[in-house]
């Protein structure tokens, strides 16, 4: 509930405060630290009787790392590149991202298949428009402290085709499974992979379904094949970059 309220309480719902934020992060990660942690208290997504050793979570931990991550993007959407806290912004997110991956495995463990395609889609969002590099730097420190490999790795292509395995394994719908594969797209490009991307834009037509998605599927789509174009001319095809932008 304080995870949840500390956002539902900003006056200005599409720019979340960092205090805002942090707070809900908080909230959240503590919350989950301690019910693994003790093992006694049972978890309910469905309403139930609260009493000392059982609890309810409105939606389950996934509706909160959503609604985290719904803030976080609304607040790149309307941050400047240049404002001096920035770069605590996309540590922030990158906070967030090793939660996303804690919370993941706790619903693979529970075998809870909307709940890892939900999961897995948030986090294919993240890494997914980083390059190799930048993953690297941004998770170095993370991963060395960690006490064993979970789904996010350096090795940023393998994670983002886990996690395109996971959607498809575990039953994700039509729209997740498309996005799943936007975002290996996208990946492609983005590290100049043109004919990989290009050859699996084509191949899966993604993009002729995307009259059937809403708004935030169809803006993927267009990221895509932006990047598809980009990743042509930055490796000098011009004629292939100009056909497919």
């Amino acid at each position: 509930c304080a995870a949840a309220a500390s956002l539902d309480e900003e006056t200005n719902p599409n720019f979340p405060s960092v205090r805002a934020w942090k707070s809900s992060f908080d909230f959240l990660q503590r919350a989950f630290s301690m019910s693994q942690q003790h093992s006694t208290i049972a978890l309910s997504e469905t309403r139930v009787e609260i009493t000392a050793r059982r609890t309810y979570i409105e939606g389950g931990f996934v509706a909160l790392v959503a609604k985290l991550y719904a803030a976080t993007i609304k607040v790149f959407q309307w941050k400047d590149v240049v404002a001096t806290d920035f770069m605590d912004w996309v540590m922030d997110e990158n906070a967030l991202l090793a939660l996303a991956d804690r919370v993941l495995c706790f619903y693979i463990k529970r075998g809870t298949k909307r709940a890892i395609v939900q999961l897995s889609i948030i986090i294919m969002d993240i890494i997914g428009a980083r390059t190799e590099r930048a993953h690297e730097l941004l998770i170095a420190g993370w991963t060395k402290s960690r006490d064993k490999a979970e789904i996010v790795t350096i090795q940023l292509t393998a994670t983002l085709l886990k996690l395109h395995d996971l959607i498809f394994t575990h039953g994700g719908d039509d729209g997740a499974q498309k996005r799943a594969t936007l975002h290996i797209i996208y990946h492609h490009a983005l590290c100049n992979r043109y004919e990989i991307a290009r050859d699996l834009l084509l191949r899966s037509k993604v993009l002729e379904a995307a009259v059937e998605f809403d708004d935030d599927f169809k803006v993927l789509c267009n990221r895509v094949v932006a990047q598809v174009g980009l990743s042509a001319f930055r490796l000098g095809l011009l004629n292939e970059s100009h056909a497919v932008l």
